[in-house]
């Protein structure tokens, strides 16, 4: 359908949407060159909180199933200043955010 109708972008307007569910839409669009986007809540929107322009790309933490860890700045620091760092694993959700810290840090 996608393909048929030319669709460019997917919108999920479904807030309220489970982290599981998020994953299965993108899992299941994943081999498909599409970009996927979330829409902010109705009472967001109502509230003025939020506008339709807050209309964002999924994060891979909107389908984590897991809590987010924030690093330990010390040990970060000790670990990657001045070193080079192998990280394998990289285009995977935990390598990847390993990745984008030591940039950061770096």
């Amino acid at each position: 359908m996608i393909e048929k109708l030319n669709v460019a972008q997917v919108i999920l307007a479904m807030p309220s949407m489970s982290r599981a569910r998020k994953k299965q839409i993108m899992d299941s669009l994943s081999g498909i060159s599409v970009k996927i986007k979330d829409l902010p809540s109705l009472r967001e929107l109502a509230d003025e909180i939020v506008t339709v322009s807050h209309i964002r790309p999924v994060d891979i933490l909107d389908v984590l199933e897991r809590e987010t860890v924030e690093p330990v700045a010390e040990l970060l620091q000790k670990n990657i200043t001045g070193k080079n760092v192998l990280v394998t694993g990289a285009g995977g959700s935990i390598g990847s955010e390993l990745c984008r810290q030591i940039i950061k840090k770096a």
